[in-house]
């Protein structure tokens, strides 16, 4: 499994984020052994799967190395969030001066999402999805990988 971190390309919205939250990445994606990918993403109106890297985005790499049933619990937690809709106003109110964290059942954004499918396999535990962005993530899973 890979978790992937968009870093160029994108929409305007991609742009505002890694300025916003002064990184490299604007965008955070799960990837399965099969190369589909799961997130939530605002393009495309929320959670959802897609078969593998979008053209013309350039990506960065975590690899995680997981069992079989790492896998399926990463994979069952994904498919109970797949179609959700986008966390918009999540992603405003986690990232201010100072962050509200808001947090709604039924809406994620990318980041968020993705810190919630890796506490599936105990990755991340002790994080607030809602509280880390996409350039976080990239930096607390690259420390938790290298120790």
């Amino acid at each position: 499994m890979r978790v992937a971190f968009v870093k160029k390309g994108g929409t305007f919205f991609a742009k505002l984020i890694r300025l916003w939250t002064w990184g490299a990445y604007s965008h955070a994606e799960i990837v399965f052994h099969d190369g589909s990918m799961f997130s939530s993403d605002e393009a495309d109106g929320g959670s959802r799967f897609i078969p593998g890297p979008k053209p013309g985005i350039e990506y960065d790499y975590l690899d995680i190395t997981t069992t079989a049933e790492m896998n399926q619990r990463v994979l069952d937690f994904c498919q109970r969030e797949n179609g959700c809709k986008y966390d918009m106003r999540g992603i405003a109110f986690s990232f201010l001066p100072v962050p509200i964290g808001l947090q709604s059942a039924d809406r994620w954004f990318c980041s968020e999402v993705c810190v919630a499918a890796l506490q599936q396999i105990g990755y991340m535990v002790g994080h607030t999805p809602s509280s880390v962005s996409p350039n976080a993530l990239y930096k607390l899973l690259s420390k938790e990988l290298s120790v």
